[in-house]
């Protein structure tokens, strides 16, 4: 199978609109492969066979004695969520807040693509509550190629979900490994030592056992564990400064961090608002961490540059003293749990500075331990953020060829 970059093309209307077209390629609409079915209500046909679907891919939590539609197919909401169709490969049932294709023609998984490819909120028919009509969805125009390139067009595509769905179902795994592993370790369950040269686990002895009151619960840890704090890992900490309105500006000398500039766990570029008033107070440095404490309360990123930055109001950041990754997975995982039992449903989360650095966690005594400890937490977390890399640059090819492959900008033969 060879890949190649198109150069014949000429232009047409598609959805009154201005696009090119390869020149033997079509403008086809989704009745042409079948069209969209609207779902039916499922009350009258309850049972335990066949999972029902809505707007959503998450099953619903009840079953019919009969499906709706038995061939693979792909669905989309047709009220409220209606920019986010999937695929469906067993017989189901379909509500009618959501439309299924029904396959007559055509290769699913291209037409999916086509479908993902939409921004239908573009096109809603509703008011506040978004919607899709059956007729207007069916009448929508995409271009096509025959059905023997839609088929190597999607086998191209489904490779590259596969790779992209294998590597987020590793990452959960390693996500499940390292939260038992971090939480068994600071508790003491789980001991660690270095014995001939190697570094191996054991259980804590039944009688190494003490109780102490940690976050407001009684909890048992190790004797020769102590109980400590964030403050007391801190060399350093600000919650930020409130500047005025005439002081924040679209450029300036400083950037002004707020947790809208945490982007996937870091603070590093695209600031998008500054002030040129120095506050020595809330300068961060590269490696601080930067934790939310109003609206985005437990949001947790890093300084990953080099650059002045001031820190606004309504966050905290701190340095700790050593064991930055330690303490960082601590924050990460323990207090988040923690927070997360603090919010009240429907209520504008806030967390004070002292709450936050006053949250309590278990440590090693044994300075050997500690190290240990810490280079295994290190580890353990470094594996996973390399898979979290490999997903972002897998996503970004699969993006490419999305866009490529369904322009037909790039061809592909046998």
């Amino acid at each position: 199978m060879k890949i190649y970059k198109n150069e014949n093309f000429k232009k047409v209307r598609v959805n009154n609109e201005d696009t090119i077209l390869p020149n033997d390629w079509f403008i086809k609409k989704y009745k042409d492969f079948g069209g969209f079915k609207t779902g039916k209500d499922y009350k009258n046909f309850i049972g335990d066979k066949y999972s029902v679907y809505g707007s959503s891919e998450k099953a619903m939590p009840i079953k019919t004695n009969f499906p709706l539609y038995s061939n693979i197919s792909f669905i989309i909401g047709r009220k409220g969520t209606i920019n986010k169709p999937y695929k469906i490969d067993k017989p189901f049932w379909c509500v009618d807040t959501a439309m299924y294709f029904n396959l007559s023609s055509g290769n699913r998984d291209f037409l999916f693509y086509t479908c993902s490819m939409v921004d239908w909120m573009k096109y809603n028919k509703g008011g506040v509550l978004p919607s899709l009509t059956q007729s207007f969805i069916n009448e929508f125009e995409f271009i096509s190629p025959n059905v023997e390139e839609q088929k190597r067009i999607a086998d191209v595509l489904s490779k590259q979900e596969s790779i992209i769905n294998k590597t987020k179902d590793l990452i959960e795994q390693l996500e499940k490994r390292n939260t038992f592993m971090l939480d068994e370790l600071l508790s003491g369950r789980l001991r660690i030592k270095e014995e001939n040269g190697q570094v191996e686990f054991y259980k804590n002895p039944d009688d190494n056992w003490q109780t102490v009151l940690m976050n407001g619960n009684e909890i048992k840890i190790a004797k020769d564990f102590k109980k400590t704090s964030i403050e007391n890992n801190c060399i350093w900490y600000s919650s930020g400064v409130a500047l005025k309105s005439k002081e924040m500006l679209s450029e300036g000398k400083y950037p002004v961090i707020k947790m809208t500039d945490i982007k996937n766990g870091y603070i590093e570029k695209d600031f998008k608002v500054f002030t040129n008033k120095y506050v020595e107070k809330a300068l961060l440095k590269r490696n601080d961490i930067v934790i939310g404490l109003s609206g985005s309360v437990g949001k947790i990123g890093i300084v990953k540059t080099d650059n002045d930055l001031i820190l606004n109001q309504r966050c905290l950041a701190i340095r700790v003293k050593e064991y930055r990754t330690l303490i960082l997975k601590i924050l990460e995982n323990s207090f988040k749990i923690w927070i997360s039992s603090k919010i009240k449903a429907g209520v504008i989360p806030n967390i004070s500075h002292k709450e936050v650095l006053d949250f309590n966690f278990s440590l090693p005594i044994s300075n050997n331990e500690l190290i240990y400890l810490d280079n295994f937490i290190t580890s353990i977390f470094s594996e996973k953020e390399r898979y979290e890399e490999l997903l972002i640059e897998e996503q970004k090819k699969f993006d490419f060829l999305l866009e490529e492959l369904m322009s037909g900008r790039l061809r592909i033969e046998e």
